[in-house]
């Protein structure tokens, strides 16, 4: 059903039938919500923690530690992919592992199984979180499974990973900070690049927006070079690939028209080569668009 008053809302509602929750699901959970239960009662100051980030793309991997930073961590180690991830978990300790879900090598869901196998019979259970450019139901769902702990998606958000932080550390107060909801003018819609999303990661600093705006584009013209290469070779996995890393990137500048084409892209796979080569069009006129922002902005 559905109610709605103009100027105030709509409310839909509706109802569904479940299956009962096999007794594996339930246990499941259930020593999940234990082990946040412990780790809220044993948390310590952000800045002694000592994380591992795996991330393959080097755009992402700039983003992500920049935020990270802007939290407090301190003490930050990268890992390009998974199999570099699992040497340095057997070298280091760890409070906690940002994990890239898509990754050539050995994914992130993969590489969580291998650390949650290494942790068997032994009282370690290092927390990880899923970073993944995809949002689709489920995929929580699929990260659990795997044996983390929570889940961000990309773009990355202030607030989302601040209630992650505060259920594992004790905040830095001085350099937490949250994105707050602001209203979006039809201009603003209509840049290329959310300003407000960019200064997330550079907190207004116009170095560091050049160095992060010149670090994106290099990386664009070699994704959408992948793309060109692609199209009319069959190869739809590289296509799906570059895209996929580029929706990412994106979305993390801020450029929500390219995220947007990019995903479509993304999603549209194994679409046949004259629609593929329709949204490489717009997706090279759109990133041209992204530079010359910056290019007016310099």
């Amino acid at each position: 059903g559905v109610e709605s008053a103009e100027g105030k809302g709509s409310t839909f509602w509706f109802t569904i039938a479940c299956e009962e929750a096999r007794r594996e699901e339930m246990d499941a959970r259930q020593d999940h919500g234990r082990i946040s239960c412990i780790a809220t009662q044993n948390r310590i100051p952000i800045h002694e923690a000592r994380v591992l980030l795996v991330e393959d793309y080097p755009v992402n991997q700039v983003f992500a530690g920049k935020l990270l930073r802007r939290f407090g961590f301190v003490h930050i180690d990268l890992a390009e992919n998974g199999v570099e991830a699992l040497l340095k978990y057997r070298t280091h300790a760890y409070d906690m592992i940002f994990m890239d879900c898509q990754m050539p090598e050995l994914d992130g869901y993969q590489t969580t199984e291998k650390i949650r196998l290494l942790e068997q019979d032994t009282p370690l259970h290092t927390p990880i979180v899923a970073m993944t450019a995809n949002a689709m139901m489920g995929d929580r769902e699929k990260c659990l499974k795997s044996g983390m702990d929570d889940y961000l998606s990309k773009p990355l958000r202030a607030e989302h990973l601040k209630k992650i932080i505060e259920s594992w550390f004790i905040p830095d107060e001085e350099k937490a900070i949250i994105s707050t909801a602001r209203t979006v003018t039809s201009r603003e819609e209509e840049a290329p690049v959310d300003i407000e999303q960019l200064r997330l990661f550079t907190d207004g600093d116009p170095d560091e927006e050049k160095a992060l705006s010149e670090l994106f584009l290099e990386q664009a013209r070699e994704m959408i070079e992948l793309l060109k290469q692609s199209t009319g070779t069959g190869h739809c996995d590289t296509w799906k690939s570059a895209a996929h890393r580029f929706k990412g990137s994106s979305g993390n500048l801020g450029a929500m028209k390219l995220h947007h084409l990019c995903k479509r892209a993304e999603i549209h796979y194994e679409d046949d080569e004259r629609k593929k080569r329709e949204m490489l069009i717009a997706i090279a006129s759109e990133t041209k668009r992204v530079e010359q922002f910056f290019s007016r902005a310099g």
